[in-house]
């Protein structure tokens, strides 16, 4: 919802030059652009020019009587004053009232705060969001991207922020008919980063492990491989923590064993793992980080997920779809079971990726194959043009798609080329075209993750087959290539300390980067240490 943010009259401008009955009342300003790359690094997706406040909501004055703040000449109430809600020169639509600070169609329902305001581009950013008259079904809305959120009681929601290009962002809860937005409340940036990439140590190897960042901003990885390609399933867990940097075994263990697996973590904290690869069976657990511990869910899945797919979805369920299974299927956390989706068409080897406005692209291993649009509100599947000309490797640990910030879609091939597509949404027709520029170095099975600047890396992987490995004949790159979506480019980032391939890569909350599960030889030396690529927010 695009707001009106009044902009000083001279008048106004002149005025605060002297005295009047408020005091003199300088202009606190408030932000209106994206945060620029504080690393150095070049591209990352731009600004939308966002929601940005021409005033603070508090003003210098000393002569302003609290609750009202100096917005130019006049001393206002910006918890209440429809022309300055929340912060000086945000005014409300006909039709809305300020309350405590949020433009409100009725002061039932509205936002009084956010835990945190400022998030990278990639998203990915947990906010509990304060307010008044939250029920179940809240939509929660950063800017134009719709957020995975939960009502957890009438006066707290939580969201987890979907990608969104750099500025100052609106949020805003719908219910119903209802709707309540706080102006400029949330600032999406564009965060860096910086070598050189450090090594930490684990407590076992873990190749092909499943990896996902929790709630407290702990990263947890579980299961993969220790030796050999087949045999050496494992069942255990590590938490890595970027307040000690360090990582340590996790007292509880998996009730099975799995490789390439799914894992998600849930808007209730929780973690969801699903599936795995060697010897599949149809079960799931969840992961507690209250207590460390792993317990099968309620209700199972109908058949095994062989290299699973979990995807969030905007209202708290996980679609699930694998390279085995024919089906979709969604986990309800409330319900604590698995359901097949009705009418969905073959799913297998389709990969789900939640859009910014809540619906899923499901793209197919090739071009063959069309992708899908479906919506989780009305249950509908919507075909459209064709997949990635090119796979995506073993996806279980390789995610090669992702939704931009701008709202497209790029898959980095993992399946031996140097291809990257890209998919845009108001095009469903065209599907995925190559994009303009291609990677340097073609490899299977990469680590691929987005940026805090919106830019994606593809970290190391296995190249050309030869001689060299007894296990498969392929040869391991330590390359790291950095993709500028916007800036059309493919370069060079800094190297891995070794060659590796079979990475799973994740961001974290300050846009560093944590790659683990590393092997060379088809898992005869599978890495018991995780690579570490330093984050750097930008300037408060």
């Amino acid at each position: 919802m695009n707001r009106h943010v009044s902009l000083p009259s001279r008048a106004a401008l002149l005025a605060v030059l002297v005295l009047v009955a408020c005091g003199s009342g300088s202009d606190d300003k408030g932000s209106s652009g994206g945060g620029g790359n504080a690393s150095g690094a070049s591209g990352g997706l731009g600004a939308t020019g966002g929601a940005g406040a021409t005033g603070g909501a508090g003003g210098s004055s000393s002569s302003c009587l609290a609750p009202s703040v100096a917005c130019g000449a006049s001393c206002v109430n910006t918890n209440t004053d429809a022309a300055n809600c929340g912060l000086c020169g945000y005014a409300c639509a006909a039709g809305e009232s300020c309350c405590t600070g949020s433009c409100s169609t009725g002061c039932a329902l509205s936002i009084t705060s956010l835990s945190t305001t400022q998030g990278p581009l990639a998203g990915g950013t947990w906010v509990e969001i304060q307010g008044t008259g939250f029920a179940d079904g809240a939509k929660v809305f950063f800017g134009s991207s719709r957020a995975p959120a939960i009502t957890v009681d009438a006066q707290n929601l939580r969201a987890q922020t979907s990608p969104h290009l750099a500025g100052n962002v609106d949020v805003r809860v719908e219910q119903g008919a209802e709707k309540s937005v706080r102006g400029a409340a949330f600032r999406y940036a564009s965060y860096g980063f910086e070598g050189p990439w450090e090594k930490v140590g684990m407590p076992a190897p873990r190749a092909a492990g499943g990896i996902s960042r929790l709630q407290d901003g702990r990263v947890l990885v579980t299961g993969g491989r220790q030796a050999s390609l087949v045999g050496s399933q494992d069942n255990s867990a590590d938490l890595y923590d970027p307040s000690t940097h360090k990582t340590t075994a996790v007292p509880g263990k998996m009730g099975s064993a799995r490789i390439a697996h799914g894992q998600v973590t849930l808007l209730s904290g929780k973690v969801l793992v699903v599936g795995g690869f060697y010897g599949a069976t149809p079960n799931a657990e969840l992961f507690d980080p209250s207590s460390s511990s792993f317990k099968a869910t309620a209700g199972q899945p109908s058949v095994p997920q062989s290299t699973a797919f979990p995807t969030l979805l905007a209202d708290g369920r996980v679609l699930v779809t694998s390279l085995g299974s024919m089906g979709a299927l969604t986990y309800d956390p409330g319900a604590d079971a698995f359901s097949a989706v009705p009418g969905a068409p073959l799913m297998n080897q389709y990969t789900p990726v939640r859009l910014l406005d809540g619906k899923v692209l499901l793209a197919g291993r090739s071009a063959s194959s069309p992708v899908y649009l479906y919506d989780p509100e009305t249950g509908g599947f919507t075909p459209g043009g064709p997949s990635p000309s090119a796979g995506t490797g073993f996806p279980s640990f390789v995610n090669g798609a992702f939704v931009l910030p701008d709202g497209r879609v790029a898959a980095v091939d993992g399946s031996g080329s140097a291809v990257v597509s890209l998919f845009d949404p108001k095009a469903l027709a065209d599907g995925f075209k190559p994009a303009p520029y291609e990677l340097q170095e073609s490899t299977h099975s990469s680590g691929v993750t987005l940026m805090g600047d919106g830019s994606l890396f593809r970290i190391a992987g296995a190249t050309v087959i030869t001689s060299q490995c007894a296990a498969f004949g392929w040869v391991f790159s330590k390359r790291v290539e950095r993709i500028d979506p916007v800036g059309q480019k493919v370069e060079w980032f800094e190297d891995l300390p070794a060659a590796v391939w079979n990475l799973s890569a994740f961001m974290l909350g300050d846009g560093s980067i944590i790659a683990t599960g590393g092997e060379v030889c088809g898992g005869a030396e599978a890495h018991s240490y995780l690579y570490f690529l330093k984050g750097r927010p930008p300037p408060a």
